[in-house]
């Protein structure tokens, strides 16, 4: 039960780091632990989570750990493997070990290099700015800005530098790179500067923030929901000291 109580709190933990919403997270801990004949009781927040497993037969035999949740991206690969590794465990009754053998090639599967990242993120950027209606000059601005700035993100977050400051410097970046535009008197530069931070935006936690408090994990939610409004300030910022360095110079 030790086990099996340990790798339920590691998955758990991940799941939540991995921008999962919390219904779907305690349904699947939880179809994990009814495979192994036991119970399960979650008690989930963003800094901290407590776990306790116990037999269904005999309840006096429980296991209870608290851990910290790790500071991970949001990741949609984790959300749907670890779930879908929770029907597996319930359709085949795998052992415990290899529970834990495939729960650990998943969370140390590679994942994406950087450089590609940081490319498909220009890319995806350079296409916002087309759905805009911006011009092929304006278009190629917000590549850059995006380029740019991902990688700074990228380095800032590597020095541990706290999360919202991150945000800040990264769009006041982005901004000021798109804003050559506007020096330049490009069409549609307006557009560029506009969009450049638009992939900053915390979609996802927006959402799973909202699904937690319409399902009831109230704390969990608000905290989601208070996390990505932050987030979204100090990106309104960045963008808000990089036009008023434009305005104070033009």
């Amino acid at each position: 039960m030790k086990q099996l109580g340990n790798l339920l709190a590691r998955y758990v933990a991940i799941m939540v780091a991995s921008g999962t919403h919390s219904s779907r997270i305690s349904r699947s801990a939880k179809r994990i632990a009814e495979a192994y004949g036991c119970d399960l009781r979650l008690n989930l927040s963003l800094r901290n989570l407590s776990v306790m497993l116990c037999e269904k037969d005999d309840p006096s035999h429980h296991y209870y750990e608290l851990v910290a949740v790790p500071p991970s991206p949001i990741s949609l690969s984790n959300n749907a493997d670890l779930s879908r590794l929770s029907w597996q465990v319930y359709d085949t009754k795998m052992s415990v070990d290899e529970l834990e053998e495939r729960f650990n090639a998943i969370v140390q599967a590679p994942r994406y290099r950087h450089p590609l990242v940081a490319l498909m993120a220009s890319l995806a950027s350079f296409g916002l700015c087309y759905l805009f209606n911006g011009g092929i000059e304006a278009m190629l601005l917000v590549f850059v800005s995006t380029f740019v700035s991902f990688n700074l993100k990228d380095w800032l977050t590597r020095k541990k530098v706290n999360n919202h400051l991150v945000i800040l410097l990264t769009a006041l970046v982005a901004s000021l790179i798109a804003s050559v535009g506007l020096f330049l008197h490009l069409p549609s530069a307006d557009v560029a500067v506009a969009t450049c931070v638009l992939y900053l935006v915390p979609g996802v936690v927006f959402i799973s923030g909202l699904i937690d408090v319409l399902e009831g994990f109230v704390v969990i939610g608000f905290s989601r929901l208070v996390n990505a409004t932050l987030h979204t300030i100090s990106m309104a910022l960045g963008l808000l000291i990089a036009v008023s360095i434009i305005h104070h110079v033009m």
